[in-house]
């Protein structure tokens, strides 16, 4: 992987990280996380992050 794809990769994940904080916190609905990620995945195009998102927070 290259240093570009695992910078992209590791902006992805902190980005998630934050919005399920926020989502265990009830700052923001599950509607906006899916949303956000979906925004997230566009922007960062990871590889690994994809591989886990469809498994529940739960």
């Amino acid at each position: 992987m290259s240093h570009d794809l695992m910078l992209k990769e590791a902006k992805y994940q902190s980005a998630m990280q934050v919005f399920r904080g926020w989502l265990e916190q009830g700052i923001i609905t599950q509607a906006d996380y899916v949303k956000a990620e979906q925004l997230m995945r566009e922007k960062y195009h990871p590889l690994l992050g994809t591989l886990f998102s469809d498994m529940a927070l739960t």
